[in-house]
């Protein structure tokens, strides 16, 4: 345990989150804390200007400041502090961005536990007081101890392994001790190689610190890696390694519906402005359906739950079945589901659907029979937004509902 109180200012907005974050580390014995919190930026750094803080957390989104430019101005002021970066699900980039200013690690809200913001913290303040005492040391020193990892390479240019310094339980593929006097190309497929190969290469030339992600299998698990490539001195680099499985398998599990795995509308309306600012951008067709499964109600009432949870599981199949692999399907809620069809005008998505309609009808559900489907289709038109084509398309359905159902109608 440090015996110095350790002062964090928290600069951010939600005083929900504060709450959250003020308890999590008062839950650790790590160190004694003294929080400040600033619900704006120029509060925030007033209280930098005072001496208020040993690290700050910030959260990149306030009243007053957005995204990047947030941590730049808080970096600038006060550059010998150590700053985690707050992020939402789903801004994992900014996080990046910001480790790449000069951040010491970013965390995702929501994702995080007690034991992860405490590490974090830890780590950042250890990092910054390393960096301080270095500042008197040699640069060879200065640089192989800029940061703690979960395992720590350092290599030449050419790409050679020189030395390793490990984590307890890290994950890897082979033995640490076996990557020493090997090249990158020797212990990583030909693609992941390629790519630490242009980073290394990219960090040497520039000073800048490069992130390369990439996936490997370890022990027939599929594991998430996050290498940060750092120049030191001379012609030598150090490749900070992070193992992120759990990171991912979180992310994944907030952005897909547990009972379809397919993704959930959270995800879908991310992806469908994603197609929108696409489609803006070059001038291209899209469409979007919304389906709605006939008289669903009944099955739960007639048959029971599970054998719902069945029918939607079935319907799921049956669409991914005819629809194209760049299409992208979600369940919006319920027994209703959105297709996104891009480089498809409405023509083309009715011919589509209305091949789906006519294949799910001929359909039997085991225990329950055959079922129908009703859908309403539109296209995006100049100025749309994600809003504006889902009204449309949820108008087209209640249309295609109120005609008779089991058929499709457009807006």
């Amino acid at each position: 345990m440090i015996d110095k109180q350790i002062k964090v200012l928290l600069i951010g907005d939600s005083q929900t989150d504060a709450r959250k974050i003020q308890k999590m580390v008062e839950e650790k014995s790590w160190a004694r804390f003294d929080f400040v919190c600033a619900d704006k930026l120029q509060v925030g750094l007033k209280h930098l200007s005072n001496g208020s803080a040993d690290i700050v957390l910030l959260d990149l989104d306030l009243p007053d400041s957005k995204g990047l430019k947030t941590f730049i101005k808080v970096h600038n002021q006060e550059a010998a502090i150590p700053i985690v970066v707050l992020t939402g699900l789903g801004d994992e980039k900014k996080g990046l961005e910001a480790v790449q200013k000069g951040a010491q690690d970013y965390l995702i809200k929501g994702q995080m536990d007690s034991d992860l913001l405490i590490r974090s913290m830890r780590y950042a303040i250890e990092r910054q007081q390393a960096d301080e005492e270095l500042k008197r040391s040699e640069e060879k020193n200065r640089s192989l101890l800029v940061a703690i990892p979960d395992i720590m390479f350092r290599l030449n240019k050419e790409g050679v392994f020189l030395e390793f310094i490990t984590a307890k339980n890290f994950p890897l593929w082979m033995d640490a001790s076996a990557f020493v006097g090997k090249n990158v190309e020797d212990v990583l497929d030909k693609k992941i190689s390629k790519r630490f190969m242009r980073c290394l290469k990219q960090a040497a030339n520039t000073g800048r610190t490069q992130i390369l992600q990439y996936q490997l299998s370890v022990g027939g698990k599929t594991h998430h890696y996050e290498a940060r490539i750092v120049a030191t001195w001379g012609e030598e680099v150090l490749a900070i390694v992070r193992d992120f499985t759990d990171q991912r398998q979180a992310e994944k599990m907030a952005e897909t519906d547990p009972l379809t795995n397919i993704y959930n509308r959270r995800k879908f309306s991310r992806l469908l402005d994603q197609e929108i600012q696409r489609v803006e951008r070059y001038d291209r067709f899209l469409s979007i359906v919304m389906l709605d499964i006939d008289h669903f109600k009944r099955v739960n009432d007639t048959y029971g739950h599970d054998t719902g949870d069945y029918v939607l599981r079935r319907i799921t199949e049956l669409i991914r079945e005819n629809i194209r692999i760049t299409d992208i399907l979600a369940r919006y809620g319920g027994e209703e589901f959105v297709i996104i069809l891009p480089e498809t005008d409405v023509k083309g998505a009715s011919r589509q659907i209305e091949r789906m309609r006519k294949k799910i009808e001929k359909t039997s559900f085991d225990g329950v029979g055959n079922l129908t489907i009703s859908a309403g289709i539109t296209s995006y038109i100049g100025g749309d937004g994600c809003k504006s084509m889902i009204t449309r398309a949820d108008e087209a359905l209640y249309l295609a509902k109120e005609e008779g159902r089991n058929r499709i109608r457009v807006r």
